[in-house]
């Protein structure tokens, strides 16, 4: 395949997920790294952008095929498959999918059972933050958890904001929510808006989350006990949206947070096998009410009463 055919593949606008995942298998087995690299950069910006920034597997074959520098001061960053080489000059943790963004590298390990180690990086900041896994061999407690959820303006933490924050302690019915207000994005797209409800207006005025707010929370949920639960795969989005907040504000605190997965607990210890795991077609399946859901409390209440029921099934 030529890169014109290439990028004449990626501009069809009928493509489905399968087709423009074998369309970058078949790039990467067949193009030039230079050829590839313009192919990449293509298929970021195409409307096909998010599917390709949060795919592991896609991701992979890019930073297989690409291995990217990144020039800070005096200091050579390179990302490899196998290693980072961290500001100080020594190596630290396995980085096994990248993405990139303008300015901005995201790399991270997806070594399972272990610490996830995510590194933002820009042309003027290295910004280290490990997201802390558990895997359990078993549905936890609800005494040990704590579910999270958030609403953004897209999916990309380096570039979209979050507009919502909300957290549920099921064991007592200790609820927090918060709307916040836009940093990097100028307005919230409006099929967010449809889909969320939260508007422009309802944010344009509020003040920005504090450090002080953020430590607050984990006193307050005991977060630096009990697990964060949050409905999300591999990619553990909502993490990474977090981590972001905590970045912001200069807040060392997040290494404290234990993330767990809840579509992970489901699938492997759950004596159902769904056709999927998405919290609409769960809470159908179970005849929970999810009216209000794509609002970030109400979405960890239902997440809460569907783990609730499938926990109950496995006593």
């Amino acid at each position: 395949m030529s890169i014109k055919q290439a990028l004449l593949e990626l501009e069809n606008n009928n493509l489905n997920n399968e087709q423009f995942l074998e369309l970058i298998q078949n790039c990467s087995d067949s193009l030039s790294n230079k050829d590839f690299r313009v192919f990449a950069k293509k298929a970021f910006d195409s409307k096909y952008g998010s599917l390709y920034k949060m795919n592991p597997y896609v991701l992979n074959l890019i930073v297989n095929k690409i291995p990217i520098r990144l020039e800070n001061r005096s200091h050579s960053h390179r990302f490899k498959l196998d290693k980072f080489c961290a500001p100080t000059g020594s190596y630290s943790y396995c980085c096994s999918i990248i993405s990139t963004y303008g300015q901005f590298i995201f790399a991270c390990s997806l070594s399972r059972g272990s610490i996830y180690r995510w590194t933002i990086a820009s042309k003027s900041n290295i910004y280290n933050y490990g997201i802390n896994v558990v895997e359990p061999d078993s549905f936890l407690d609800l005494k040990e958890v704590v579910f999270l959820d958030l609403e953004t303006t897209g999916l990309n933490p380096l570039t979209d904001d979050v507009i919502e924050i909300a957290l549920y302690d099921p064991s007592n019915g200790k609820e927090h929510s918060r709307l916040l207000p836009l940093n990097r994005c100028k307005t919230i797209p409006s099929e967010i808006e449809s889909l969320t409800g939260i508007t422009n207006d309802m944010i344009k005025e509020l003040p920005p989350i504090t450090s002080q707010e953020l430590d607050e929370l984990i006193d307050e949920f005991d977060l630096k006990r009990k697990k964060i639960l949050i409905w999300a795969g591999m990619n553990m989005f909502d993490a990474h949206f977090l981590a972001s907040l905590f970045i912001n504000v200069g807040n060392k605190n997040f290494k404290f947070l234990k993330f767990v997965s809840a579509m992970d607990i489901i699938k492997e210890y759950s004596d159902v096998n769904f056709n999927s795991l998405s919290k609409d077609y769960l809470a159908s399946y179970l005849n929970i009410n999810s009216n209000g859901s794509h609002r970030a409390l109400n979405d960890c209440k239902i997440e809460a009463e569907i783990y609730r029921t499938l926990y109950s099934r496995k006593k």
